[in-house]
């Protein structure tokens, strides 16, 4: 969990220092996104898939795009479920790639690069434009000279996206001389705050960006990730509509790039497999930079990726685990309820594992409360949460929430929910 003298991770400090004090409940990491330490397992249908994959596929990848038969089935799934040909042509309009065991965040990196390369006779700063709270695009974006911009995502709008935040975030990047809008982020299926973002708010991005001549990145690790019953927006679908309008100028058409990893809904984050959508020409520049970091290889799982999504199974797993997700979701918000907090802090939501959790009045008010209040939850109940906007506690980007992740099985809510009673961890506390 943690090297002494290396620079490691808060939670790697926190669980070691709880696993040294001897304290006999195991530690429950709810915290980043790690369901492994939850206990989750890969799903049957896919691990049955990667022994079946060819073995010579297990070597580098002699194509950047990647394995060719994974990627044309994940092309044709992708148009498929997103209805994508009924406004551009795949191969022409758009194609999609597959990443090589370098994860989504590796190829954010470079489309950030990319981005600036093609835009660098502009002197002022980029600015990343995104919602608040958020995940660590900080992170990626400021080592390469961005500096980041947040609007704000607000409990009292049960965290649904205003326009009127995001105008004002645009307005004071346009007010500023030395500032350009160069990007903006969206992650429609939204991490922590579990909102869906409707279409109008996707539009209204859309337009800031491609009229400002900024790039768009579409973050969609939670697209599958959503409870029984719900049909979220699909991001990607509400951009090439916007794109096919005729005053949209002709440079937006590269200056976008959609990410989606597989690890969110199939517990493999380890794989680091996804799929990667934009321009064709986009993508092969994407490819370049990449190759400059990273040896293309895990063709064996690309390919078990790829046969698993399209099997039928995989629709019946996603669809269990939809409703198991709104269970228990709503196991974890009535029990919040009964400990004390307030109905208007306390939407059950309708995306992603993560649940919003509002800091107690008492710690909320102290300096440092939110990092003293989840020293308790540790200590006092062997619960490890996450600060709102991973990486970035302290910052604007933060507040006075803490994020559960809701990953492990039912038994392991249930648990978690035991554990905040014997406690006694209540809202006013």
């Amino acid at each position: 969990m943690e090297d002494s003298g290396v620079d490691t991770h808060d939670d790697a400090h926190m669980f070691a220092a709880y696993l040294k004090s001897g304290k006999k409940l195991p530690p429950l990491a709810m915290s980043i996104g790690d369901p492994y330490l939850l206990g989750g397992q890969l799903p049957k249908g896919l691990a049955a898939y990667e022994r079946k994959a060819p073995p010579y596929l297990g070597g580098y990848n002699r194509t950047p795009a990647g394995n060719p038969e994974a990627r044309r089935l994940l092309l044709a799934h992708t148009v498929r479920v997103h209805k994508l040909d009924q406004y551009a042509v795949p191969e022409k309009d758009f194609n999609l790639h597959l990443t090589s065991a370098t994860g989504t965040r590796g190829i954010m990196h470079d489309f950030g690069r990319y981005v600036l390369d093609r835009t660098k006779k502009d002197k002022r700063r980029p600015v990343v434009l995104c919602a608040s709270p958020t995940w660590d695009y900080a992170g990626i974006f400021e080592p390469l000279g961005y500096t980041m911009q947040f609007w704000p995502l607000k409990p009292e709008h049960d965290w649904f996206p205003q326009k009127q935040d995001i105008e004002a975030a645009l307005t004071a990047i346009d007010n500023n001389p030395k500032y350009r809008l160069a990007m903006i982020a969206v992650n429609a299926q939204h991490s922590p705050t579990a909102r869906s973002w409707p279409s109008d708010i996707l539009h209204q991005l859309f337009t800031a960006a491609t009229s400002r001549g900024a790039g768009i990145l579409l973050d969609d690790p939670y697209f599958h990730v959503s409870v029984e019953g719900f049909e979220p927006a699909s991001a990607v679908t509400v951009l090439l509509e916007h794109l096919a309008k005729s005053d949209t100028p002709t440079q937006a058409q590269r200056l976008w790039c959609r990410t989606e990893s597989f690890g969110k809904a199939f517990v493999c984050n380890n794989w680091g497999i996804g799929s990667i959508m934009g321009h064709p020409d986009t993508l092969n520049s994407l490819a370049k930079y990449t190759f400059e970091w990273a040896f293309h290889r895990e063709s064996l799982r690309q390919w078990a990726m790829a046969h698993w999504i399209t099997d039928p199974a995989c629709d019946e797993y996603l669809a269990d685990q939809r409703k198991e997700l709104k269970q228990k979701r709503t196991m974890w918000t009535d029990a919040l309820r009964e400990l004390g907090w307030p109905t208007r802090l306390t939407p059950v939501g309708e995306v992603t594992p993560y649940y919003l959790v509002a800091v107690p009045p008492k710690y909320a008010a102290q300096k440092d409360g939110v990092a003293k209040w989840r020293q308790l939850l540790m200590d006092d109940a062997g619960m490890l949460l996450s600060y709102a906007s991973i990486e970035q506690a302290g910052t604007e980007a933060d507040a006075p929430y803490l994020r559960a992740l809701l990953s492990g099985s039912i038994e392991v809510v249930a648990e978690a929910i035991r554990r905040l009673k014997k406690a006694t961890i209540r809202y006013e506390m």
